[in-house]
């Protein structure tokens, strides 16, 4: 049986009310969230954490779009499911083109959201097994 322990998600955006929101959510669910309100050192986070999910505000973050992309070249996190907030319809679509699973529109309705990360959920419990049984193989492999 999978631990939800394992299940991690960054949240990266500056608004208080997105933070509370998705924590609740998460929590709901059993996921570690870790909210995130400075872009900075993101990419190196994203080098040195594996994260089966990332919520990414493109209205709160103006660098949201390139930590989408570093987060899609990144070998641990390149198939994290990646949801994107925004009030915005072309930086909705953006994130879309750019690789995001799902978005979000404002003002964020939760409802809504809770659906949505129910069913994206069991994605991010396949993503964390998958991690966990390459670990696994790559060790055999060395040892």
């Amino acid at each position: 049986m999978m631990n939800t322990a394992e299940i991690r998600a960054l949240l990266v955006t500056r608004d208080r009310g997105t933070i509370e929101t998705f924590t609740g959510l998460f929590r709901e669910l059993g996921v570690d969230m870790q909210p995130a309100i400075a872009v900075e050192g993101i990419p190196e986070e994203l080098g040195r954490t594996k994260y089966e999910a990332l919520i990414l505000d493109y209205d709160a973050v103006s660098g949201a779009p390139a930590i989408l992309d570093y987060a899609r070249k990144s070998p641990s996190n390149r198939n994290a499911v990646v949801f994107a907030v925004s009030s915005d319809a072309a930086y909705r679509q953006q994130a879309l083109a750019q690789g995001a699973n799902f978005v979000f529109s404002r003002p964020l309705v939760l409802e809504e959201i809770r659906n949505v990360l129910r069913t994206a959920y069991d994605l991010m419990i396949a993503l964390a097994r998958s991690w966990i049984n390459d670990t696994r193989q790559r060790r055999r492999g060395l040892g």
